[in-house]
């Protein structure tokens, strides 16, 4: 019976722990799936945007399930995700370190350079969100003058003290930080980067 409760306790004790970790840490596992497996209403927005799609994945992470496109637009890879449901979330667009103007990238390495010794980055995408017709505007007619709300998701290499881990970052259109998340699992012990 003691052993019984002592387990009840610790169990109840471990889960608003983890809980609490989960805000901070990003768990996410990528699945490869058919695209009859994806709901009908995600398949049909895709197939109104300029994209070129090659492949659908289903994602797994802490607490929920999304579907996300895989896909190109102008030459670009692009992510379009969506919640289990099949209702839009965002767009990514990956780019170059380049195409981020200066003001924002100096304001974004400003932001890093307080929290790591040294950084690498390793993906940067432009995170599109809206309205459904506003994105397929941008997307489909490539109306840069649509209303769309644009963020800057970054996955990087952060090194703190000895440790390289890798985070996820995301910065407003400015360069201002919005969110931080480790990504879990992923630790780089002594490496140059």
């Amino acid at each position: 019976m003691i052993k019984h409760n002592l387990i009840t306790l610790l169990f109840l004790g471990v889960i608003p722990l983890a809980s609490l970790c989960q805000e901070d840490i990003k768990y996410e596992k990528e699945v490869p799936i058919d695209s009859h497996l994806v709901p009908l209403n995600a398949r049909t927005y895709v197939s109104s945007l300029n994209v070129e799609i090659v492949s659908w994945v289903k994602e797994i992470n802490f607490n929920s399930r999304s579907y996300e496109a895989k896909a190109l637009w102008n030459k670009l890879p692009t992510s379009i995700e969506f919640d289990s449901t099949g209702v839009l979330e965002d767009i990514e667009v990956t780019i170059d370190e380049k195409r981020v103007p200066s003001s924002i990238l100096k304001n974004i390495k400003q932001v890093l350079k307080q929290h790591f010794s040294k950084f690498k980055f390793a993906k940067i995408q432009l995170q599109f969100t809206g309205a459904d017709s506003s994105l397929i505007k941008r997307m489909a007619q490539n109306d840069e003058q649509a209303s769309i709300t644009l963020k800057y998701e970054i996955e990087l290499y952060g090194k703190i003290k000895t440790a390289w881990r890798m985070y996820e970052y995301l910065f407003d259109r400015d360069g201002l930080l919005e969110q931080k998340r480790e990504i879990s699992g992923i630790i780089f012990k002594y490496e140059n980067f």
